[in-house]
């Protein structure tokens, strides 16, 4: 089990470490950094992605049928479930299959890692710091400002809204 304060020290450590502290992520380069491919892949509606790994190797797939926004959650999603409830070994195998109501993993994955790959996805593609500085480039912030937010870090507008919550930078009703 992981705080959220550990999550989000994980998700900036991994930006620092591969030199990618800006905004838009990159995370074609991240995901080069730890040698996971990803694959865009033909999915039901309902599976947003998946993570397998496989004799150490590691894939994400993801839905291309979905909107860049949320291929770009996605994506960080599993690198979310890679960094923290993989074990890092040669001989581990894991599946992680992530569909929009329900989550199926082979060893009885529980709502906790969900809500935890959420919360790396999240702060991996919008740092507090960096949300924080463009934010204070505003007087205010109402829903132009939430759309422009969104546009520069590449992610749903319901994403950056969740994530100014979250981060006290706008007041939830």
């Amino acid at each position: 089990m992981h705080s959220f304060e550990t999550i989000q020290e994980k998700a900036i450590q991994l930006l620092k470490s591969c030199g990618k502290l800006t905004a838009p992520v990159n995370l074609e380069a991240i995901a080069e950094y730890l040698s996971l491919r990803l694959e865009p892949s033909i999915m039901d509606e309902d599976t947003s992605g998946m993570l397998v790994i496989k004799n150490g190797n590691g894939i994400i797939g993801f839905n291309h049928r979905h909107p860049d926004v949320r291929k770009r959650f996605t994506i960080a999603h599993e690198i979310g479930h890679y960094i923290l409830h993989h074990v890092k070994a040669d001989e581990s195998d894991d599946l992680y299959v992530d569909k929009t109501v329900s989550i199926y993993h082979r060893k009885d994955q529980s709502n906790r890692e969900e809500k935890e790959a959420n919360v790396f996805a999240a702060s991996l593609l919008m740092p507090e710091d960096l949300v924080k500085k463009e934010a204070s480039k505003f007087i205010a912030i109402g829903d132009s400002e939430i759309e422009k937010l969104a546009e520069h870090f590449e992610v749903s507008i319901i994403s950056m809204t969740y994530r100014l919550m979250n981060l006290g930078v706008i007041e939830t009703d």
